[in-house]
Formats: C-alpha cells, sequence, structure tokens
C-alpha cells in the first residue's frame, strides 16, 4: 500500500511512480561508473610487468 499510495491511482501513487522512472536511470548510470572504476583501478593488474606506454 505504501507504494501505489492507497487503493487507488491518484497524485501520489504518479508522483512516486514518476520519481522511480526518473531517478532510475540515473542511479544506474552511476553505479556503471562505480563498477568501471573498480574494475579499472582496483582489480587491473599487470602481472608480466610489460610497459603499456609506447
Amino acid at each position: 500500500e505504501w507504494v501505489s499510495g492507497g487503493h487507488y491511482v491518484y497524485n501520489p501513487t504518479l508522483k512516486r511512480f514518476f520519481l522511480f522512472h526518473f531517478l532510475f536511470p540515473f542511479l544506474l548510470c552511476g553505479f556503471r561508473i562505480l563498477h568501471l572504476f573498480y574494475l579499472h583501478f582496483l582489480s587491473s593488474n599487470n602481472p608480466l610487468r610489460n610497459s603499456t606506454n609506447s
């Protein structure tokens, strides 16, 4: 009942629906950026110690 705002679809329900659908892509993009930084900086390694600078 908290998610729908009651038994009927009124303004509170529509506001929650809009807010979720508006913010979800930004949250997803933020998690993607954090995930890429985590993969790049924390788990990348160079076991052969080769220089990648040409």
